[in-house]
């Protein structure tokens, strides 16, 4: 079983419960767990309390006192200026499913495997060609 401290963020979201527990454990106490009262005040200006956890090195964080249907986040920019929250949240719900689908028929092999080769071009217009033009004439005049 993998230490959590040592996992990366795709492991750990496969983990079941068990695993997890086991994977806290492993780590030998080295685990931080941040409880934040989501509502209380920043210390820190506009930085919520949660960030400055999670700067400090909080592994985990724990997010208490959240009103699901009114969610609160002392730090955050205030959301009741935002026109429309509703209209807002399900235009962005439906972009992310959008999203999703169009991932999911293309296959996310494709888009990895040709994504992977566009770049390789990418680095050799922007790496390989000014080395070879510009490092060359560099040398020359040293």
């Amino acid at each position: 079983m993998k230490r959590l401290i040592s996992a990366d963020v795709s492991e750990i979201l496969k983990m079941n419960s068990k695993e997890l527990k086991q994977s806290i454990k492993a780590s030998d106490g080295r685990v931080v767990l941040s409880e934040n009262f989501a509502p209380r005040e920043s210390r820190v200006g506009e930085i919520t309390n949660a960030e400055i956890a999670a700067s400090f090195g909080a592994n985990l964080i724990l997010l208490n006192g959240i009103d699901v249907l009114n969610p609160e986040i002392a730090g955050l920019p205030d959301q009741s200026q935002v026109e429309n929250p509703v209209k807002r949240r399900m235009a962005i719900s439906a972009f992310i499913i959008i999203l999703s689908m169009t991932i999911s028929l293309v296959g996310l092999t494709n888009i990895i495997k040709y994504g992977y080769g566009y770049c390789g071009y990418l680095a050799i217009a922007i790496v390989v060609v000014p080395f070879l033009t510009v490092g060359v004439y560099k040398n020359r005049k040293a």
